[in-house]
């Protein structure tokens, strides 16, 4: 279809550039020396030429902007401008229409990591979440306060560097080994008692672990207090007056 389109265009370019050349060459006569009729000639064929190639531009607009499309190279407010007429008019609307829905989910996403990046913010736990390899690609404020360190300074080094910790480093290394949730209890820098989780993840076939540091320092400390009051307590009922 296309094609037959493709070949009425030309003619009806090509005939009336022909009728006026037969028109002038009818005007000029015998009369007409060679070089009257090399000129008319050379005329029409650029005339010819000129048409051809604007209507040849005009076709393969539409083209381009496919391929624009194509290559992501179009924006939303160029989208709304592709020219959804002729030929290719169906197929830009196809590609249009998958190129707004490709921007939408990726708003969706956008808007997605915002909030979640917005809640680890806020969070009372430290969170930090690690590549396969165990480095970490991701800390909040919280675990930064807990560990000392700063999302700078943690970005790519590895969860041993920046927890400083055996005992949470072996904690890890048995979830790795495990593919497991593990968890513990760490009397972190002999002033803070946390408690640790690292948990396995999946996402596209990429392995990675998340890690919740939990400062229970105050609950243990009121635990401590607790326990030695009862302790005093029993040892006072024990003893005799």
């Amino acid at each position: 279809m296309i094609r037959w389109r493709s070949m009425i265009a030309y003619t009806c370019i090509i005939l009336p550039v022909m009728a006026v050349l037969l028109l002038c060459l009818l005007w000029l006569g015998a009369s007409a020396s060679a070089g009257q009729i090399l000129l008319l000639l050379l005329l029409t064929t650029l005339l010819l030429g000129l048409l051809v190639t604007m209507w040849s531009e005009r076709k393969l607009r539409p083209i381009r902007q496919l391929n624009s499309l194509a290559q992501g190279g179009a924006n939303t407010d160029e989208l709304l401008l592709l020219e959804t007429d002729g030929e290719f008019g169906s197929l830009i609307r196809f590609f249009r229409r998958n190129i707004e829905k490709r921007h939408q989910i990726a708003k969706k996403r956008h808007r997605e990591k915002d909030r979640l990046l917005t809640i680890l913010q806020y969070m009372a736990d430290g969170v930090m979440i690690l590549n396969k390899d165990g480095k970490v690609r991701l800390l909040n404020p919280a675990a930064e306060r807990i560990l000392s360190t700063s999302q700078t300074k943690a970005r790519n080094r590895t969860f041993i560097q920046v927890a400083r910790d055996h005992r949470i480093a072996a904690l890890w290394q048995r979830c790795l080994e495990s593919e497991q949730e593990e968890t513990a209890l760490v009397d972190f820098d002999n002033d803070r008692f946390l408690r640790v989780v690292v948990t396995p993840f999946l996402q596209k076939s990429a392995r990675g672990y998340v890690t919740i540091l939990q400062d229970l320092t105050h609950i243990h400390h009121l635990q401590t207090v607790r326990q030695d009051f009862v302790s005093n307590v029993s040892h006072e009922l024990r003893t005799p007056l």
